[in-house]
């Protein structure tokens, strides 16, 4: 199917929700995520997608609920709803009669089904708007009521899918009952032959039939045997899924945390370094100031750590080639490790490229490297290896939720003391370590973890006490040529005499922004929300140079408030500033790259300092003189993210 699609996707699991948004893009569609039904029924009425597919269990609303909202919206009712559920009970059938529900997949889903559900409804679009009258009916199931109302069209569409849903069981019953079948014919052939071998090498009736009964029963016991083993390979599968859902869980808590640890830190290192300009060179406060800063510098280290375990930092990714940023470190790393390790580096010569962010790929191999020194206090040896690897079926049976395709596989390997079973388990847990409590703040291995995972990459561990320790980074591979980085002109900090409306709920960050744009000779208004930034601009809106908003504010956040001010005429530069990273946000508020990217913003991403709001509030304004006077062009975006 040629056509593009516009899908919004709403499921509380980000994972499943990301699961599912990869399969659709590989058909080409473009997809959107949510995992709030609130705020899914918000994008819905701001951009309409062309399907909408949703779970049932979602956080505030169900899905059911999700789906009667959209059909009781006039603006919203020709939009196909599409519900993933099990199915498991008659009443979920009835309940999505219940609230229009155009089509229903069952989970686990087939994906050939669901392309074949959107191609389906995508078709047959012209028949379900204004396709008919509403058939009202009144179903009484378990002593309970139902009103229904639904089209004819949407009435059939919902028949048909949950038809197909169960012919799809039926063929996997079929296939499962086809399996057995020749398992049991391939066994019974197998004792044939044996039992003929036996009769031609006996003459004795008595002993042919003894050799019947003992094939029998090795038949049976090696029956018994592969499902024992089959029941075991699920059971370490399903305790892998569930491990990998509780590093999520963890690492939403962590990026929230770490987003409230950046709001904080904004202000304490922006009034910090204020003060340290107003100080003389002599004043003794000027040290205490400078301590301040350097533990507030390292508290935003942690909180980054934080951001990378649960994939919510800012990615500087480009196509790389992994065998250059390892032979960057190489040197470096044979410093760290000490002379009593032997450092080996093993590399591809016909390595693939990834598309990766070097720095972080290079934190990664330093992270192990000093683990896997640690775990070698007499010394030893230290391998680096890379290869290409294409991850089967089979890989995936073991890693459910590994997709499978073609990687490069960096491994680091040591001899040192190895790793206890139970320890495996938790090492890349935020804060767990094993070592002393001076000796490291049990960051390093989620950090990894993360960072792989936030390029959408897989590692796992292999470890054996005594033996030493191999972890293994699977990348995907992509096809585009390798890229040159080119360094960055550092401009002079100027300021101006231009007016900002700086918009932010944090009061102490509202203030430090005001003061910063003070510094500089800028004139500052403040809002402490969204709905006072759009009134704030209505009246003041000739004298206004630049809007400064913060993205996630109470009761009208910065991209709201930001379409409001362009409906009343707005044409200014604009910054975003966030405690989270930039990927995250638009992960929330978009359709496929981000409405931050398509507005062409500036992102300042917290804790922001004050040389650096200066330098992009000057860079923007600057920008947007040379383009027409004073608008941003949307076709020329300027996206971009500074860091403390």
């Amino acid at each position: 199917m040629s056509e593009v699609i516009e899908i919004l996707v709403v499921k509380e699991s980000p994972w499943q929700a990301e699961q599912l948004k990869h399969i659709l893009e590989q058909h080409n569609h473009k997809v959107s995520v949510e995992h709030n039904a609130r705020l899914a029924l918000v994008s819905i009425r701001a951009c309409k997608p062309q399907i909408v597919i949703s779970g049932v269990q979602l956080p505030e609303m169900d899905g059911y609920e999700l789906c009667r909202q959209i059909k009781s919206d006039e603006n919203l009712k020709d939009i196909p709803v599409v519900l993933l559920t099990t199915l498991s009970d008659t009443k979920d059938v009835i309940r999505g009669l219940e609230c229009g529900a155009d089509n229903f997949v069952t989970e686990p889903y087939d994906e050939k089904l669901l392309i074949s559900r959107i191609e389906y409804i995508v078709l047959n679009r012209e028949l379900r708007v204004g396709a008919g009258t509403q058939t009202g009916l009144e179903i009484i199931f378990n002593g309970e009521k139902y009103s229904i109302t639904p089209e004819r069209q949407q009435m059939v569409d919902l028949l048909i899918s949950i038809y197909e849903a169960a012919v799809q069981k039926n063929l996997e019953l079929l296939r499962v009952e086809e399996e057995l079948k020749a398992l049991n014919e391939r066994l019974k052939i197998e004792v044939r032959e044996r039992t003929s071998e036996l009769m031609e090498e006996s003459t004795e009736r008595k002993l042919a039939e003894q050799a019947l009964v003992e094939s029998e029963e090795l038949a049976e016991q090696t029956l018994i045997e592969s499902a024992k083993l089959a029941e075991h390979a699920l059971i370490e599968s399903e305790q892998r899924l569930q491990q990998s859902q509780k590093m999520e869980a963890i690492g939403t808590l962590a990026g929230g945390v770490a987003h409230d640890f950046n709001n904080l830190l904004t202000v304490i290192l922006g009034n910090t370094q204020l003060a340290l300009r107003k100080l003389q060179a002599d004043d003794p406060l000027q040290l205490r100031l400078v301590e301040v800063e350097q533990a507030a510098n390292r508290a935003a280290a942690l909180t980054r750590q934080l951001l990378a375990f649960s994939r919510r930092q800012h990615l500087e990714r480009h196509t790389i080639n992994v065998n250059e940023t390892i032979k960057v470190i190489t040197k470096l790393l044979r410093r760290i490790i000490g002379e009593d390790v032997e450092v080996r580096v093993i590399v591809s010569a016909d390595l693939s490229a990834v598309f990766a962010d070097p720095t972080q790929i290079e934190q990664v191999i330093m992270n192990l490297a000093v683990n896997a020194r640690d775990a070698m206090p007499q010394g030893g040896q230290l391998t680096i290896e890379t290869s290409n690897i294409e991850l089967d079926q089979s890989y995936r049976r073991q890693y459910p939720y590994v997709n499978p395709g073609k990687y490069v596989q960096i491994s680091v390997s040591d001899n040192g003391t190895g790793i206890e079973p139970e320890t495996q388990k938790r090492i890349f847990e935020p804060f767990f370590t094993t070592k002393g409590v001076d000796n490291g703040t049990g960051l390093g291995l989620s950090m990894v973890y993360g960072i792989v995972k936030q390029h959408e990459g897989h590692i796992n561990v292999y470890s054996e006490v005594g033996l030493g320790t191999t972890f293994k980074i699977f990348l995907p591979i992509v096809e585009s040529a390798v890229e040159k980085e080119v360094p960055a002109l550092q401009l002079p900090l100027l300021g101006g005499t231009e007016t900002i409306l700086v918009a932010e709920d944090e009061g102490g960050l509202r203030y430090l922004a005001r003061e910063i744009l003070e510094g500089l000779d800028y004139t500052v208004l403040l809002a402490r929300n969204g709905e006072e930034a759009v009134e704030l601009y209505n009246a003041n809106r000739e004298r206004i140079d630049m809007l400064l908003l913060d993205v996630v504010m109470p009761r009208l956040g910065g991209i709201e408030a930001y379409k409001q001010i362009q409906k009343l005429g707005g044409d200014v530069p604009l910054i975003f500033m966030t405690g989270y990273n930039v990927q995250a946000v638009q992960s929330r508020d978009v359709k496929e790259n981000g409405i931050l990217e398509e507005l062409g913003v500036m992102v300042v991403q917290k804790p922001y300092n004050v040389e650096g709001l200066g330098r992009k509030v000057r860079e923007v304004l600057d920008k947007s003189k040379s383009q027409n006077g004073r608008g941003i062009e949307s076709n020329d975006p300027m996206s971009a993210v500074i860091e403390a």
